[in-house]
């Protein structure tokens, strides 16, 4: 289903939509990599049984075992992004917003508009 938007991606040359982690060109790759994950960890399940058995291993639930080894190692992979590429407080490179003048100008603006007001609005208004 993502193929043809996958292709256009990686087939480009507009510098943005190679940027994952900044830009909105890859979102809709999202349920079809979440959705792929699911019947992944399904078939590895599935195949940890089958392995279990074979090898006569003395596992008493395979498929839980192998399904929270994955869980682990999905929860390690994802902080350790987080700790190099991500956004969030993990990352040595996050900072916080600084609150500047322009934004007590926004608030008193935003306060002066009436609630019952309909508004249309831009994110790059100086």
């Amino acid at each position: 289903m993502a193929g043809p938007g996958l292709a256009a991606n990686l087939l480009t040359v507009y510098e943005p939509t190679h940027l994952l982690e900044t830009y909105h060109y890859a979102s809709y790759l999202v349920p079809v990599v979440v959705v792929s994950a699911i019947y992944g960890a399904e078939r590895a399940a599935s195949l940890g049984a089958w392995l279990a058995i074979r090898v006569r291993l003395p596992l008493r639930n395979p498929e839980r075992l192998l399904v929270l080894a994955l869980s682990v190692g999905v929860l390690g992979c994802t902080i350790v992004y987080h700790y190099y590429r991500g956004y969030t407080p993990l990352s040595p490179s996050f900072a916080w917003p600084r609150v500047a003048d322009h934004h007590a100008v926004g608030r008193r603006i935003a306060a002066s508009i009436p609630p019952e007001a309909a508004v249309s609005a831009q994110s790059n208004v100086q």
